[in-house]
């Protein structure tokens, strides 16, 4: 039983990185945008 729920523990951890992840991505790629405008200006 104690594996079951560590297991499940790990598979529910991994997915909340993943997600947290991809929208850490998707932040870095916004900063990036601004930064080259703001460069070019």
């Amino acid at each position: 039983m104690i594996t079951k729920l560590q297991d499940a523990f790990v598979h529910y951890a991994d997915s909340l990185a993943d997600s947290e992840l991809g929208t850490l991505d998707v932040d870095l790629r916004l900063i990036q945008e601004s930064l080259k405008e703001d460069i070019g200006r």
